[in-house]
């Protein structure tokens, strides 16, 4: 069954875990499933880019974590 993530990127520049007003969007982000949950981003995660907004929707297949690295 598949599934999707689906979610922003953004700069939080106060660390709140909110995006505010003055904190802008990654346009070009990569967003990965870090299925092996080692943190980083190997060869074979499913992964995507944000788009100009910071969009992004990863289609899930298996379980995995969402990770960001920019």
């Amino acid at each position: 069954m598949n599934s999707e993530i689906n979610g922003k990127l953004w700069h939080n520049l106060n660390g709140n875990g909110f995006q505010d007003s003055f904190e802008p969007e990654i346009a070009g982000g990569t967003v990965y499933l870090d299925d092996n949950h080692n943190g980083k981003f190997d060869v074979g995660e499913r992964s995507t880019l944000t788009d100009e907004d910071g969009n992004y929707t990863v289609i899930c297949y298996t379980h995995g974590w969402v990770r960001s690295h920019c």
